[in-house]
């Protein structure tokens, strides 16, 4: 996706910085950008200079009862029910390799290219790392990076080349012991128009054409 290229590369531009003590090793082509320590500022900044972007964002800074944003859920195997991860306004959980696994997905929702987190997996000491796994709308369920040693204040950011639609955090490949992390500000962000943008689009383009007609008539 041309767009996808685009936004990859405003984000490299605005600030592409990798965190001293981050690790990150891509493992599949569909990643076309990814940043450390970028700041959401940038990320937003990257998604809005394309034409109808958009952007949602979980603060997980709930009121009681905890509740979700609507656009996202988690299905995780180690936090039963999901708000046992909500911690003093983040997500925290762990994961382990064959494991527990959390699964972000995107309800309503079909048009995601980008994703941005605050990630810090320093907490409960060194684990095995976090596999991060992407089910793409056309390949499916596709392993596309490996993360570890992200700290307090660190982020992630990455741009795909195809539409996705959920992201799954899975222990590393390292059979050690289970990888505790936390997130914060979890993001994501459109490259296409949401379905809502093309019917006021539509509507638009019908109005302009009465016009025209009346105009002639």
């Amino acid at each position: 996706m041309k767009k996808s290229v685009l936004v990859a590369a405003v984000l490299l531009a605005v600030v592409a910085v990798a965190g001293f003590g981050a690790s990150i090793t891509i493992t599949s082509p569909k990643i076309t950008g990814y940043q450390t320590k970028a700041g959401l500022g940038g990320w937003n900044a990257a998604i809005y200079a394309l034409p109808l972007g958009a952007t949602w964002t979980e603060t997980f800074d709930m009121p009681t009862p905890l509740v979700l944003e609507s656009w996202l859920s988690i299905n995780s195997g180690y936090n039963v029910p999901f708000t046992n991860g909500i911690v003093s306004g983040g997500w925290s959980s762990q994961v382990a390799p064959g494991g527990n696994s959390d699964v972000f997905t995107f309800n309503s929702v079909s048009v995601i290219g980008a994703y941005f987190t605050s990630l810090n997996m320093l907490a409960g000491g060194s684990g095995s790392g976090i596999d991060v796994y992407v089910n793409f709308i056309n390949a499916g369920y596709t392993k596309v990076a490996y993360l570890n040693g992200f700290g307090v204040n660190d982020q992630w950011g990455f741009v795909a080349d195809e539409l996705f639609t959920s992201l799954t955090f899975q222990g590393g490949v390292v059979v050690c012991c289970m990888e505790t992390y936390g997130l914060d500000d979890f993001s994501i962000g459109s490259t296409v128009p949401e379905p809502g943008t093309y019917a006021l689009m539509g509507a638009g383009l019908i109005g302009l054409a009465a016009l025209a007609r009346r105009r002639k008539a």
